[in-house]
């Protein structure tokens, strides 16, 4: 039984494989902004490494409009589509036109799985009346650098609309820092406009904020935010090993998260485990280099064989042209105490592999 399902998993991958790797198109998705009668034209690559003929096909909004220069061929091809847009849309938002190449269909004789590709042209129909869509950016600076505001604002209506464009700075607990204002312009259908801040960031203190763009075009409102940060040069400590086996030499894992907006290089920490009387051992991990705002671990190594069982003090000096001291706590426990988690985890899992098994075999004698 499991040898047959095996060999149904693996014909599965294998033709799997081969679909994404027969057949394959570009250039991929599309955008078209509708206007009346618009003759769109657009060639597209189909690559194949398959032997049957590929026919061409559109489905979805405007389909029927759609002109192949050719609909059947074999081999690699460039084929051009002619969409012909109509003088009047209904359904004004974004229209998903479906274009697709796929295997010959063998006739209905014949089983067998056909490989197809497609992309999608996206028509964008303009809303009745003032419809506004705008996506604000920001970039993550340092302290005292310049952060770059842009919100793209798109007349998506039929009418012309007049925007004005502001910027809250909220802290992440909501407190507004300040308001940003990016002017205000008038706007033709379809027109887009790139409204810009540059905030010099010296007044700020380092750390995450959110920022609001409200664009308010003839009473309507529209919104979109995003979390920038401001850093400076710190690597902060996150967690690190306090829990370690009495077992000659064992690893130490110190996590770490860099709130600086460039690479630091050289970043690494010296150990420090003492008593209430003395410090016992100390030790130093391989220096690495972090990239900006990453989240990393770096490990050293512990000489147990040196530390009785029992809790000591910590000290991690983490260094990377700053310092980072944090004092903790270390527990040295024996290897037998360690091994009860791991006895329970075999043993639970013992039992469902047990009971899988008595279905298993129940399941064949009903048969």
């Amino acid at each position: 039984m499991n040898t047959k399902l095996y060999f149904f998993i693996f014909l599965f991958l294998l033709f799997s494989f081969q679909g994404v790797e027969g057949l394959g198109i570009s250039p991929s998705k599309q955008y078209v902004d509708y206007v009346p009668n618009l003759e769109y034209v657009k060639t597209f690559t189909i690559t194949t490494s398959l032997d049957d003929n590929i026919e061409m096909y559109a489905k979805g909004a405007f389909s029927e409009f759609v002109i192949f220069d050719k609909k059947e061929f074999m081999g690699t091809n460039d084929v051009k589509i002619t969409l012909v847009l109509p003088d009047n849309v209904e359904t004004p938002g974004e229209n998903v036109l479906i274009i697709g190449a796929r295997e010959k269909s063998l006739g209905s004789a014949t089983i067998a799985a056909v490989t197809a590709v497609q992309i999608p042209i996206v028509v964008r129909v303009p809303y009745p009346g003032k419809y506004v869509e705008i996506e604000l950016s920001v970039n993550d600076v340092n302290i005292g650098e310049e952060a770059l505001f842009n919100v793209q604002a798109i007349n998506r209506g039929k009418e012309a609309i007049h925007s004005n464009v502001d910027i809250t700075l909220n802290d992440l607990d909501g407190n507004e820092i300040e308001k940003l204002n990016l002017g205000s312009r008038s706007m033709e259908p379809l027109e887009t406009f790139n409204f810009k801040y540059v905030l010099n960031t010296s007044k700020y203190e380092p750390a995450d904020y959110n920022a609001v763009a409200l664009v308010d075009y003839g009473g309507f409102l529209v919104s979109d935010e995003k979390i920038f940060r401001i850093g400076n040069l710190l690597v902060n400590i996150v967690n690190y090993s306090s829990i370690i086996v009495k077992d000659g030499i064992r690893p130490y894992f110190i996590d770490i998260e860099s709130r600086w907006n460039y690479p630091i290089e050289g970043v690494f920490a010296e150990v420090y485990v003492s008593n209430e009387e003395k410090e016992l051992i100390s030790f130093l991990t391989p220096s690495a280099r972090i990239s900006s705002w990453e989240k990393s671990r770096i490990t050293g190594y512990l000489d147990t064989s040196k530390l009785e069982v029992g809790k000591y003090d910590s000290k991690i000096v983490l260094s990377y042209g700053n310092e980072t001291i944090i004092h903790g706590e270390l527990e040295i426990i024996n290897s037998v105490e360690n091994n009860y988690f791991y006895y329970l985890i075999f043993g639970v899992i013992s039992l469902i592999v047990i009971f899988i098994l008595i279905v298993f075999r129940k399941g064949l004698k009903l048969k």
